[in-house]
C-alpha cells in the first residue's frame, strides 16, 4: 500500500485528478490516432508531466526542462566531442539557474509543492540552504521521471512477451501493484 510506505502519498492523492488528466490526455491522443509509438508518445512524457506537477513546474516550461534533462544525460553518459559538449554545458547553466529561480519564486509566493515544502522547512529552522534546495530540484527534475519511463517501457515489454500475465492483470486489476513490484525486480 503506497500510503503505508510513502510519505509523499498525500501529495499524490491531492494531485490525483491532475495525474488522471495527464494520463487521459495522452491516452486519448493515442486512441484518436489509432496507433502509437508507446514509449515516445506515453512513457516518455507522462512521468515527467506528473513529476513536474509535484515540483511545481508550469506546463509552459515542460519542453525546456525535458531538453535540459537530455543535455544532462548526454553530458553524463554520452560520448561527446568538446564542441558537442558546449551547447549542453550551456543548457546545464540555464537548468541550474532555472532551479534557483524556482526556489526564489517559492520564497516570494509560497506553494504546496516540493520546493514550497523545503522552503517551509527552512523557515522552520531546518539547516538547508537555497542552493541545496535548488540542488534537490536539479536532481529530482532529471532522475525522477527517467526511472519511471524505463519502468513503464520494461513493464510493457514484459507484459507483451508474457501475454498470460497481461490477461491476468486485465481480468484482475488488484494484481497490478504486485506486478509493478515484480517487473521492478525482474526487469529493472
Amino acid at each position: 500500500c503506497i500510503e503505508c510506505h510513502d510519505p509523499h502519498a498525500p501529495r499524490f492523492k491531492a494531485i490525483e485528478p491532475q495525474i488522471r488528466q495527464v494520463v487521459t490526455h495522452a491516452l486519448d491522443a493515442i486512441i484518436a490516432n489509432g496507433e502509437a509509438e508507446f514509449v515516445r508518445e506515453f512513457a516518455y512524457d507522462v512521468p515527467a508531466l506528473v513529476l513536474f506537477r509535484l515540483v511545481g513546474v508550469p506546463d509552459a516550461d515542460v519542453a525546456k526542462v525535458k531538453a535540459w534533462a537530455v543535455s544532462r544525460a548526454l553530458l553524463t553518459w554520452g560520448n561527446l566531442s568538446d564542441a558537442e559538449q558546449l551547447p549542453h554545458a550551456r543548457n546545464m547553466v540555464e537548468y541550474w539557474n532555472y532551479c534557483r529561480a524556482l526556489v526564489a519564486q517559492r520564497h516570494a509566493s509560497p506553494s504546496d509543492d516540493l520546493p514550497g515544502d523545503l522552503i517551509r522547512l527552512q523557515k522552520e529552522g531546518a539547516e538547508i540552504s537555497d542552493d541545496e534546495i535548488a540542488g534537490v530540484l536539479y536532481s529530482v527534475l532529471f532522475a525522477g521521471h527517467e526511472t519511471t519511463t524505463t519502468l513503464i517501457a520494461n513493464g510493457l515489454r514484459e507484459l507483451l512477451l508474457h501475454r498470460r500475465n497481461w490477461e491476468a492483470l486485465v481480468a484482475n486489476p488488484a494484481l497490478i501493484a504486485g506486478a509493478v513490484d515484480e517487473i521492478l525486480r525482474f526487469s529493472p
